[in-house]
C-alpha cells in the first residue's frame, strides 16, 4: 500500500486567545514557538511588551477596544521574570517576581518567553561579557531586552504592527497610523534627556513599523554597534543608543529609500512612566483608577 502523503495546513486566526510555546498546564498551547503570524495585511495589528504588569497591560489592550481597536489583533510578548537586584543600587524595590499575562481576551494572542523560550536573554546577553553594568545593571539590562525584543517582533509579525507600551493607555483612534506608505509613523524624543551624547530616538511608547519596508531598506532597531551599554567604555557612542535610537537614525538617513514621519503623539495617549520596573510614583493599580474612563 502506497504510503499515504500528510499535509500541514494553516490554522485560521480565531477570535480565541492563543499562546506560543506557552505553560499547557496554564494556558493552551495553539502555535509553534518562532512561528511568525502572518496577519492578512488589512487586518491591524497592536504589539504590547509585558514585564510584570500584566494590570497595566490588560488596561491597555481594553483602551485599543474602546477607542476604535475593537477588532484589531494584539500580540503580547510576554517577558515576565522573576528579578532579584542586589541590595546598594538605590531602587525602591530590589525583588521583582515574574507576573505572566494571563487574562483571556478576544483577538489576543500571546507570545510567552517567560523561560527564555523565544529569546534567550542570558545567551544573548554573555555575547558581550564585559558590557558596563552602571547605566543598565539596576533593571537588568531592561533596556536592551526591550530592544531585542522589538526586533524579534519584526521575525514574528512579519506584516507589520503599532507598537504600544504597556503602561500606555490611548486618548483617541490610532486607527491613522496603519499607513503603508510610511516606514515608521511616531515621536521622536530628540535630544533625549540624560543621554551623554543626546542621541535622539523614536519613543517607543506608541510608534507604526512597516515590517515589510523596514527589512527591505535595511533598517534595525536592534543593532549591537548602536545599542544600550553593551561595550566596556561607559563613554563609548555605541552605548548610547536607547530603545527607538538606532530605527530614528535608519530612517534619517533615508537608508535605500527609507521613509517615516513624526508626528506628537502627546494628544494620543497617557503614559505611567516606568511602569514596568521602577515603580515610580503612584501605584499601577491607582493610576488606572484615576484614568479609568480611558480603559473601562
Amino acid at each position: 500500500m502506497a504510503k499515504k502523503e500528510t499535509t500541514t495546513a494553516k490554522r485560521p486566526i480565531t477570535k480565541k486567545m492563543k499562546v506560543v510555546n506557552g505553560d499547557p498546564a496554564v494556558l493552551n498551547r495553539e502555535v509553534e514557538p518562532q512561528q511568525p503570524l502572518v496577519f492578512p495585511l488589512d487586518v491591524k495589528v497592536v504589539a504590547i511588551i509585558n514585564f510584570n504588569t500584566p494590570e497595566l497591560t490588560e488596561a491597555a489592550i481594553k483602551s485599543v477596544r474602546k477607542h476604535g481597536g475593537k477588532n484589531y489583533q494584539v500580540v503580547v510578548f510576554d517577558n515576565s521574570v522573576t528579578i532579584d537586584f542586589p541590595a546598594g543600587q538605590g531602587l525602591p524595590q530590589r525583588h521583582y517576581e515574574s507576573r505572566p499575562f494571563t487574562a483571556k481576551m478576544d483577538n489576543v494572542t500571546i507570545l510567552d518567553n517567560t523561560n527564555g523560550q523565544i529569546i534567550d536573554f542570558a545567551k544573548e546577553l554573555a555575547k558581550y561579557p564585559d558590557r558596563n553594568p552602571r547605566h543598565s545593571a539596576c533593571n537588568d539590562w531592561g533596556s536592551t531586552k526591550h530592544i531585542m525584543t522589538v526586533q524579534k517582533l519584526w521575525e514574528l509579525i512579519p506584516n507589520g504592527f503599532v507598537l504600544l507600551e504597556s503602561d500606555v493607555l490611548l486618548k483617541a483612534s490610532i486607527d491613522f497610523m496603519f499607513n503603508r506608505s510610511e516606514g515608521v509613523i511616531g515621536h521622536i524624543q530628540d535630544p533625549q534627556r540624560g543621554n551623554l551624547y543626546g542621541t535622539g530616538r523614536l519613543l517607543p511608547l506608541l510608534c507604526w513599523m512597516n515590517v515589510p519596508m523596514l527589512i527591505k531598506c535595511g533598517a534595525r532597531y536592534f543593532d549591537p554597534e548602536r545599542s544600550w551599554q553593551l561595550w566596556p567604555e561607559e563613554r563609548d557612542k555605541r552605548n548610547w543608543y536607547d530603545t527607538g535610537a538606532c530605527l530614528l537614525e535608519d530612517v534619517r538617513s533615508h537608508m535605500n529609500g527609507l521613509r517615516g514621519k513624526a508626528i506628537d503623539i502627546r494628544p494620543l495617549i497617557i503614559h505611567k512612566q516606568s511602569g514596568s520596573w521602577q515603580y515610580k510614583g503612584i501605584s499601577a493599580t491607582e493610576w488606572l483608577n484615576m484614568n479609568k474612563n480611558l480603559w473601562t
